[in-house]
């Protein structure tokens, strides 16, 4: 078929075209799946940040709960811990340090119940990884209402040190939550002098 001077024939695109739309297809592609890693790699981090968080309001809710079962809290002798007068038997809160002597592991630290103080068998694990806030008590028993007693410490990883468990999601940047609570014995037996 001759076709008229100056008119094109409709066959598709010319290779320049084809070149500049390839070029064009994986510069988007290598933005998106770029974006998509980061993506993974937020969500993964706000994973473990609500898992931190969920673990938290549970030993929250653990520690109130063993110190409100007591009649009487005082401060441990080795001011590590907490000791619980329940019924005629001492209970202890303990905080355990450094389990596996590698300051620079994330799973260092752990807070313990003892159902009786005179023996650390028998503890029953409350949350780890803890350590304590800096500058701060992670045990005080409070000026106002001495028979209160205030935990603060870390739960997570304190060393920004990569966990191999959770690969990229960990490392620089605290993953993990600070812990405030105050809690006072329910079962306290209080004497009053009326003189």
């Amino acid at each position: 078929m001759n076709t008229p001077a100056g008119t094109r024939r409709n066959r598709g695109f010319s290779l320049p075209e084809l070149l500049v739309s390839a070029v064009l297809l994986a510069l988007l592609l290598s933005v998106a799946t770029g974006g998509f890693g980061v993506g993974i790699n937020a969500a993964k981090s706000c994973g473990y940040q609500a898992d931190y968080t969920a673990k938290g309001r549970a030993a929250a809710q653990k520690l109130i709960r063993y110190i409100e079962a007591g009649q009487v809290a005082a401060l441990a002798s080795t001011s590590n811990g907490v000791d619980i007068l329940v019924g005629f038997v001492s209970a202890r809160i303990a905080y355990m340090a450094d389990s596996d002597g590698n300051a620079s592991t994330t799973n260092d630290g752990a807070l313990f119940y003892y159902p009786n103080s005179l023996s650390t068998n028998g503890g029953i694990l409350i949350c780890k990884p803890v350590s304590p806030i800096a500058g701060s008590t992670m045990f005080r028993i409070n000026p106002a209402a001495p028979s209160s007693v205030s935990f603060a410490f870390n739960l997570g990883d304190r060393t920004n040190a990569t966990d191999a468990s959770r690969g990229s999601a960990s490392g620089s940047g605290y993953q993990g939550i600070e812990v405030r609570i105050s809690a006072t014995p329910r079962n306290m037996k209080r004497w009053y002098s009326y003189d």
